[in-house]
């Protein structure tokens, strides 16, 4: 099916043309589906920027973004005003605005997004990152030619996540142009203490 707008919901019938030229009834059953987003294109006059200001508290990171969980945890990376331990004290805010993205606990998930890029222009991409505990968790910032490890063209960031907000970041320079799926990943997997929390922000 061609002509269709991105990001948009569609419902689907079909009816059986007969040998007369006529046209039988529509179906009673709807295939409902949703166009992916666009990929954005990025530019030195256009980058792209995202602080997570038009979620909700609580809403799963997704609508453009794709969340993809590996390891035996579950959870996604939730719009987040405040990540709080069990006793409520507040541990972690946001690096900029109202909210930012939090992956609770003992999960390991990659948050993905993609982008049409050029294989003659270099990218900067970066992304603030903290945890509440001295734990050695570690942010990854990848991309890939889908939106799964699998196909992983270079690892641009690996590092600890510290106590205070931090800046990581790296740099792409595709082989051919093309979309591209630029993931960022902690991995909480393992560690479960009441207290761990990881964010990530801008």
């Amino acid at each position: 099916i061609s002509g269709l707008e991105s990001q948009t919901d569609y419902e689907l019938y079909a009816r059986r043309k007969c040998d007369d030229g006529t046209y039988g009834p529509w179906s009673e059953f709807v295939l409902s589906f949703a166009t992916q987003c666009a990929p954005i294109v990025v530019g030195f006059d256009s980058p792209y920027f995202d602080g997570f200001e038009n979620f909700t508290v609580d809403e799963n990171i997704l609508g453009c973004y794709q969340q993809v969980v590996y390891g035996h945890g579950a959870s996604m990376y939730y719009a987040s005003s405040g990540a709080y331990t069990d006793d409520g004290t507040l541990t972690i805010t946001s690096y900029e605005g109202e909210l930012f993205a939090n992956l609770p606990f003992d999960n390991d998930t990659w948050l993905f997004r993609p982008f049409e890029l050029k294989a003659d222009k270099n990218y900067e991409v970066s992304v603030m990152g903290r945890q509440d505990c001295d734990y050695g968790m570690t942010l990854n910032l990848a991309y890939c030619t889908e939106p799964n490890l699998a196909t992983v063209v270079d690892t641009m960031a690996s590092d600890l996540l510290m106590r205070d907000w931090k800046e990581y970041k790296g740099w792409i320079n595709v082989p051919a142009d093309g979309i591209y799926y630029i993931g960022v990943n902690i991995s909480t997997w393992g560690f479960s203490v009441e207290q761990n929390n990881s964010a990530i922000d801008n």
